[in-house]
């Protein structure tokens, strides 16, 4: 068996700022790198073979906290990178239902559908995620990996990983900001997801969970 230990990016600039970051290099917080030494803490009790990255600074710099604590290079795999975002890339996320109506609701609804003008489609993010990670565990077979990835794409690695149905994709919660989730793939390279989206490391004062539906209910209610 080949475990993959997947982990979202601390929080970083655009989580707290609401605009949509894709392939945007903005920087973890300072609430982002405090997650970071805790899911490096959490992971230093697993033996870790590799620990890969997409390019972005924000997941460079959440792989170093795990990687550096065993002893490893963080490895660069631009093919867990997060959605290119085309015209979406910078735009402050409560502008966007009046700009891009049609897109944010597939962004809501049916996601599996949507193609940001410019940008990549979900599709493509979920078969790119499905092979990239694939690839890695078949690179690493008996071994264990982390990789460092993105909200968006590991939940469109989650739709293949879970066996979903296009259409279902819609029913999996976002990953918080360094949240663990464990994809197993066993002889013959299919998956199953032991856990998804775990965040327990994160429970000590002074750190924050940055929660995308608080703030986007709020801004809701404002504009009711």
């Amino acid at each position: 068996m080949t475990k993959v230990y997947l982990v979202r990016h601390g929080e970083a600039v655009g989580n707290v700022t609401h605009v949509f970051q894709g392939l945007s290099d903005l920087p973890l917080t300072e609430n982002g790198r405090k997650q970071a030494a805790l899911v490096g803490e959490r992971m230093k009790k697993i033996h870790l073979d590799k620990v890969y990255a997409s390019q972005m600074s924000r997941a460079q710099d959440t792989a170093k906290a795990i990687a550096s604590r065993q002893g490893l290079a963080v490895l660069t795999e631009p093919g867990v990178v997060e959605i290119n975002g085309g015209e979406w890339e910078g735009q402050y996320w409560p502008d966007m239902p009046k700009k891009y109506p049609h897109e944010v609701y597939l962004w809501d609804h049916h996601i599996y559908q949507l193609c940001i003008p410019g940008g990549e489609t979900i599709q493509h993010v979920c078969e790119r995620m499905r092979d990239t990670v694939k690839k890695l565990a078949q690179e690493n077979e008996g071994k264990t990996i982390c990789v460092v990835s993105h909200g968006g794409a590991i939940r469109c690695l989650m739709q293949s990983a879970m066996h979903l149905k296009p259409e279902e994709m819609d029913q999996l919660p976002w990953c918080d900001n360094t949240s663990v989730t464990l994809v197993e793939y066993d002889d013959h390279f299919d998956t199953h997801v032991a856990f998804y989206n775990d965040s327990s490391h994160l429970h000590v004062e002074g750190v924050e969970i940055n929660d995308d539906k608080a703030w986007q209910k709020e801004l809701k209610e404002k504009d009711a």
